[in-house]
C-alpha cells in the first residue's frame, strides 16, 4: 500500500501509517510492543491480514491493556524500535491491530450524508459477498478480541449516548414528542441481560429495539455479539436493530454509522469463539 504523503507518515525504514490512525492510537509502555515502530507494526499488521492470518502458538499470544493481540515473536524479531514524532509511547500492537482490519476503500470514501447535531453520520452498510466470507475460514489468531478493559466499556456507553441524542432528535422532529419521551436506555436501567441497550420508536409509534456497537476502527471491523443478544435479535427480528458506529471519536463524541436488520446480520459470518462448559 502506497499512501501518500499528504495523509500518511513514513519511517526511516519505509514503513507507512496514515495520519488519522497514529494520531488515535492509546499509549502503551508494556509488553513487547514497549518503543516499537507503530508505522511498521501496522504495515505488518497490513500484510497479514491480507494473506489472512498468521498462526500463534498459544505460548507466543500478548494482550495489549487495549484488548487487542499480536504475537510476542513478531514484535521481537520483526519490528524495530522507535520513539520519534506522534508515534512516540504509543501502542504498536494496536498499530498491528489497525493494519489487520485496515479497509481503504471505505478509509477513503467521499462522505454524502451531512453530520446531525451529535456528530454521527449515517451510511450505507458494507456488502459482504459469499466471497468474502470464504476468505474467512478461521478465527484462529485473528488480531481481535472481546473488548473487557474499562477503555472498551467507557467507548460502548458513549456510542449508546449518541444514539440515544439520535433517535429523540428523529422523534422531536417528527414532532412526536411523546415518543421521544418515552425512550429507554435500557442497558443502564436494568443491566445488559435484556439483549439490546435502547428502547426507541418509529415515527408510528412501534417499537425498535436496538443493539449499538461501537469501535474507533474502520467500516469493516468485526464487532462481538453475546448469544443472548443473538437470541434478542432472532425473537424481535421485525423490529430489532444493530446500531454500528465506527471511526468513532470519543472526545468530541463524532462519528459514523449504519443500521444492520437481523436478516443482514445473519449473512454475516458468525465465529463462536468460546463455549460454556457445565456438568
Amino acid at each position: 500500500m502506497i499512501l501518500s504523503s499528504e495523509n500518511s507518515l513514513e519511517c526511516k525504514r519505509g514503513s507507512q501509517i496514515p495520519k488519522r490512525i497514529l494520531s488515535k492510537l492509546p499509549v502503551s509502555q508494556a509488553g513487547p510492543e514497549r518503543h516499537k515502530c507503530c508505522h511498521c507494526a501496522f504495515q505488518q499488521g497490513l500484510e497479514d491480514g491480507r494473506r489472512g492470518g498468521r498462526m500463534f502458538r498459544s505460548s507466543d499470544f500478548h494482550q495489549c491493556g487495549h484488548g487487542n493481540v499480536a504475537s510476542r515473536s513478531l514484535f521481537k524479531e520483526k519490528i524495530h524500535e522507535n520513539q520519534g514524532g506522534m508515534q512516540r509511547h504509543r501502542c504498536a500492537v494496536c498499530a498491528y491491530a489497525e493494519g489487520w482490519n485496515f479497509d481503504e476503500e471505505s478509509f477513503f470514501e467521499p462522505e454524502k450524508s451531512e453530520p446531525e447535531n451529535n456528530g454521527l453520520i449515517l451510511v450505507e452498510p458494507p456488502y459482504f459477498s459469499k466471497k468474502d466470507a470464504i476468505k474467512k475460514k478461521s478465527a484462529f489468531g485473528r488480531v481481535w478480541r472481546a473488548p473487557k478493559s474499562n477503555e472498551a466499556q467507557k467507548i460502548g456507553l458513549a456510542g449508546e449516548k449518541s444514539v440515544m441524542k439520535s433517535e429523540k432528535k428523529k422523534l422531536r422532529e417528527a414532532k412526536r414528542m411523546d415518543l421521544a419521551k418515552k425512550i429507554i436506555h435500557v442497558s443502564q436501567k436494568l443491566g445488559d441481560g435484556a439483549g439490546y441497550d435502547i428502547l426507541s420508536y418509529d415515527v408510528d409509534g412501534s417499537e425498535i429495539l436496538i443493539e449499538v456497537k461501537t469501535t474507533l476502527k474502520g467500516k469493516k471491523a468485526g464487532f462481538f455479539i453475546t448469544a443472548n443478544e443473538l437470541d434478542c435479535a432472532r425473537h424481535h427480528r421485525d423490529n430489532y436493530k444493530i446500531y454500528r458506529i465506527y471511526e468513532f471519536n470519543p472526545n468530541s463524541n463524532s462519528g459514523k454509522f449504519f443500521h444492520l436488520s437481523v436478516e443482514q446480520l445473519e449473512k454475516m459470518r458468525l465465529i463462536p469463539l468460546q463455549y460454556r462448559c457445565e456438568f
